[in-house]
């Protein structure tokens, strides 16, 4: 648990606020293989300078932004709870949920003026909800050789007025190593995923999926890496978002390498600078300078 104080102030506006917040956690184990654990986080958020700001700020010929003095801090709730299953040394899993509520929240809002649209900011505005369920697990074969990762989630979100406005998504992702002597060779999938922007700015944001193969070889000093990304993908379009008002409309895309098809190579070398690498990996410390030449 926690208090904090802010002490502020604005021409001849002078404002005194405090923030409490606190943490809480639990775990319980039903024995050696089962447990359940929950989070909870409660805290209150103090407003930007300059979201208090009456200035009018004329950003492009058709869309001007203002402030609002009379901004008072908000309460925002986390949950949190995990239930997480080990079989044995080589399966394990976990089902999840975890939650974020906004109270007495401000938002932007888009109004028609006499040069375009003018964005307020008004409070209080209609509550905001996050909610995301998953699940996650893990395999290792082989002596723990083969190891394969996959997760599901699938997040809601509700975001009251001014943007009235819920959404839903499913995404998932692979993920399988194969390890053998130094070498090791990997694939993963990460599918399109969607979230909110935030609880003041009504955006949703998409990211497409992104897919890869690689190779690599490693020692204690050498590690290489080969990896081509999204071989079949040639579009430099990466993510979208958009916002819906009264109003006022956004739609916006992002550019990028990162969904797009790329090879990558790195050679990284581990200088010892006085340390010993034994031959279990466990460095540890040695008297003297040790040699920083590349052989």
């Amino acid at each position: 648990m926690g208090y904090n104080y802010d002490h502020s102030k604005y021409r001849q506006t002078i404002e005194h606020s405090t923030q409490p917040w606190a943490d809480a956690s639990v775990q319980y184990s039903f024995n050696n293989k089962n447990y359940i654990s929950a989070v909870f986080h409660y805290m209150t958020s103090v407003p930007l300078s300059s979201y208090r700001s009456e200035a009018v700020v004329q950003s492009d010929p058709l869309m001007s932004y203002t402030g609002n003095p009379a901004l008072k801090p908000y309460k925002s709730f986390d949950y949190g709870i995990t239930y997480t299953c080990i079989p044995n040394n080589s399966i394990s899993f976990s089902v999840y949920a975890t939650a974020w509520s906004v109270r007495d929240r401000y938002a932007f809002v888009y109004t028609p003026s006499s040069t375009g649209i003018l964005r307020t900011i008004e409070q209080p505005m209609g509550g905001f909800t996050s909610l995301t369920t998953g699940a996650y697990g893990r395999v290792r074969l082989l002596q723990n050789r083969l190891q394969i990762a996959g997760q599901i989630a699938m997040p809601f979100c509700h975001n009251g007025e001014p943007f009235n406005s819920d959404h839903v998504d499913v995404n998932y992702s692979l993920q399988a190593y194969w390890y053998f002597g130094g070498w090791n060779i990997g694939a993963q999938y990460f599918s399109d995923k969607s979230a909110p922007g935030s609880e003041i700015n009504g955006l949703w944001t998409k990211h497409k999926e992104t897919y890869s193969l690689s190779i690599g070889w490693g020692n204690s000093s050498w590690n290489v890496l080969a990896q081509i990304a999204n071989p079949f993908t040639w579009s430099w379009k990466n993510s979208s978002n958009e916002m819906n008002s009264r109003y006022f409309d956004r739609k916006q895309s992002g550019y990028g390498v990162d969904s797009h098809c790329h090879i990558k190579l790195s050679v990284t070398y581990v200088f010892g600078f006085g340390k010993q690498v034994k031959q279990n990996n466990e460095a540890s410390q040695q008297n003297g300078a040790g040699s920083a030449i590349l052989e």
